[in-house]
């Protein structure tokens, strides 16, 4: 049965605004902006918590927090009869969540003390990516969101940490090594390492990671963490799928301790320099 109140379908949430219950689901709509009627049974503990009369019309802001360390602001307006509840970037929380049109989100903020200042929630969701792509700079989201991954590379929203801030950091990395002006965009890689890269000593990148105005043959610098720093040479040439041989891979073998499995993140820098691979490897995760 739908309330005639709040437009929530639960038996017994018409009339009955004393059914204290902090479990609730709200639907995403077109665009994600919108303000969402909270069910007519969660209302009590919510106004309570932000110290809210029931009957009292007023706004008010507060920050609705996840488990994984999100907090967006949200709006939450009181009426008489009804509340309402928005986020003015409900955007980010749905690209955060993966969360699609229509679909239904459950909150819970029934476990936690009305002390605490901020609306703390369990989503039945879990994140894709982690708090700290929110917080980089636009050009660091979107080079993220072009990220390359072969087979048995992805990462969780907590390991893409490590991709946030290793993209984060190229700016830094290249005025480091006076790379010059980067001519092509960013397309970071994150590989796992197989048979071929450990046995046969042999790393070849995608060609969707190499920029096309890149000569066929050259010289390349390739950078691991702070562990290598040499220059050898590339070939792109010699391979009719358009994949970048990057000849220097067996000096890294050497220099470092990779095994099969590891998981590498790299990104190419095609300046007025030079050619610049940069690599890094993600933490082995725990059994």
């Amino acid at each position: 049965m739908e309330c005639t109140n709040c437009f929530h379908t639960r038996d017994l949430c018409v009339g009955n605004v004393g059914l204290e219950n902090g479990c609730f689901y709200l639907t995403l709509l077109e665009g994600f902006k919108w303000m969402a009627c909270i069910p007519c049974f969660a209302r009590p503990n919510l106004l309570r918590k932000l110290k809210v009369a029931m009957d009292k019309g007023t706004g008010t802001t507060a920050y609705l927090c996840t488990k994984e360390g999100f907090s967006f602001k949200t709006t939450i307006l009181n009426e008489k009869d009804r509340t309402y509840f928005g986020c003015s970037n409900w955007g980010a929380f749905a690209k955060a969540y993966k969360f699609e049109e229509g679909m239904a989100i459950h909150f819970d903020f029934s476990k936690y003390s009305d002390s605490h200042p901020d609306i703390l929630v369990d989503l039945e969701n879990i994140p894709i990516l982690p708090p700290s792509y929110f917080l980089a700079p636009k050009t660091t989201q979107e080079i993220v969101d072009s990220t390359y991954y072969t087979a048995d590379s992805v990462l969780t929203w907590e390991e893409k940490n490590y991709l946030v801030s290793f993209v984060d950091g190229i700016e830094c990395f290249t005025n480091t090594h006076n790379d010059g002006k980067n001519y092509a965009s960013y397309v970071p890689l994150v590989h796992a390492l197989n048979k071929t890269n450990i046995q046969n000593k042999c790393l070849k990148l995608p060609r969707c990671v190499v920029p096309e105005i890149m000569d066929g043959n050259g010289e390349m610098t390739l950078i691991y963490d702070d562990k290598t720093n040499f220059k050898d040479t590339y070939s792109t040439a010699a391979l009719p799928d358009g994949r970048l041989l990057v000849n220097g891979w067996r000096r890294i073998l050497k220099e470092c301790n990779l095994e099969i499995g590891a998981r590498l993140i790299s990104v190419l820098h095609h300046g007025s320099a030079g050619i610049f691979l940069y690599l890094t490897s993600i933490p082995k995760r725990e059994d």
